[in-house]
């Protein structure tokens, strides 16, 4: 999803250049040698890394890590909070697999206290959160898609998850998981 969200930030930099002018990229700093030796492409990632450093996007988890670099660029909007918990859930148990050979550490159970982990033990989902992660994963995307074509000036696409509580086109309805 990193990666997915970064190209599309880069794409849309291509796209309307104007979101250069904005309060973000204005604080990049870099010599313009070196800047003018980089190629176009190369440039505006060097711009989109730079401005997730200013931004400290490396301390954010969940949405709101992808939230401030989509709003750097104008694609900032609501997101659903049952994607917006399951997006964090999903980083906080990624980190442990990845850092923590898959043991709950106090920052897990900390963080996310309706996982219901305790400290030192195995972390493992099932069936249903994989499904509900996975949901939450196609909502994130066809919600920064829908700004996508909001900005544009085109309708939204509908979709409906209910895995995810009914979500359909990133507001909430009262279906049932």
């Amino acid at each position: 999803m990193e990666y997915l969200i970064e190209d599309l930030v880069e794409a849309w930099v291509v796209f309307k250049p104007e979101v250069l002018a904005g309060p973000v990229f204005s604080r990049v700093k870099v010599p313009l040698a070196d800047f003018l030796g980089m190629s176009e492409a190369d440039r505006i990632t060097f711009l989109v890394s730079e401005v997730q450093r200013d931004l400290k996007l490396d301390l954010k988890s969940g949405a709101t890590k992808f939230e401030k670099l989509l709003g750097a660029v104008g694609l900032d909007g609501p997101v659903d909070q049952h994607v917006r918990d399951a997006l964090y859930e999903m980083q906080n148990i990624r980190n442990v697999w990845a850092h923590r050979g898959g043991v709950a550490d106090r920052r897990l159970v900390e963080a996310c206290p309706s996982l219901a982990f305790s400290e030192g033990e195995e972390v493992n989902i099932g069936t249903s959160e994989y499904g509900r992660y996975r949901h939450a994963l196609v909502a994130y995307v066809g919600i920064v898609f829908n700004l996508c074509q909001k900005v544009c000036g085109l309708d939204p696409v509908a979709y409906d998850l209910p895995g995810l509580y009914g979500v359909v086109g990133g507001a909430a309805s009262p279906a049932p998981m």
